[in-house]
């Protein structure tokens, strides 16, 4: 039989910042019980969240700004890997040539 899920408990595995998986096998749980028992509460869970659909991604990711701005992948991995930047580095790398032009 499943346990009962309690507030403290919930908190305490909550705080570890693991995902919704593996905080619901400590608190023997479904995950999808411990889902719909955050939502229900309208906890912050800091952990790893929900699983994102194909093709979403986060909101401030690199992945994110490049889609936003149209620049091909490419452009920025080249520069990434050829000057030894970060994927942020090489958007701004993009950013200061475009507006030179």
């Amino acid at each position: 039989m499943k346990a009962r899920l309690k507030l403290n408990d919930v908190l305490a595995v909550e705080a570890h910042g693991l995902s919704y998986n593996k905080s619901a096998i400590i608190l023997n749980t479904d995950a999808s019980i411990l889902f719909r028992y955050v939502q229900r509460r309208k906890l912050e869970w800091r952990g790893k969240g929900a699983n994102k659909k194909s093709g979403e991604c986060e909101q401030n990711s690199v992945n994110s700004q490049i889609k936003r701005l149209g620049i091909g992948i490419g452009y920025i991995a080249y520069h990434r890997d050829k000057h030894g930047l970060t994927g942020q580095q090489a958007i701004q790398k993009y950013l200061s040539s475009r507006a030179k032009k």
